[in-house]
């Protein structure tokens, strides 16, 4: 008899196995693309080579300690996720814009 966790789970959060859901990898990497994004934008030019450096380093960073994450702690990375997902939270982002 099996028993299929991912379905019991709810959204934005990794299973037992480790794996993440859709919902996380997307939001991730938008939070990792919209940094640089507005680093960019800020600056006024793409063509700079010390943005470019530290979008790099930035990325490898982030994607990095992640990895390690999943490995080592999945469950900080579950919390996290469900962080995000706390009406609280929300609503305290509301409030301040």
């Amino acid at each position: 008899m099996s028993t299929d966790q991912s379905s019991a789970q709810p959204k934005g959060e990794t299973s037992v196995d480790g794996r993440i859901d859709l919902k996380a990898a997307l939001r991730f990497v938008i939070i990792v693309l919209l940094q640089p994004g507005i680093l960019f934008i800020a600056a006024g030019r793409i063509n700079w080579p010390m943005g470019w450096a530290y979008v790099v380093v930035f990325i490898v960073l982030t994607v990095a300690s992640r990895l390690v994450l999943m490995r080592k702690h999945p469950d900080l990375i579950t919390e996290r996720a469900r962080s995000l997902e706390r009406k609280d939270v929300n609503g305290l982002l509301d409030r301040a814009a």
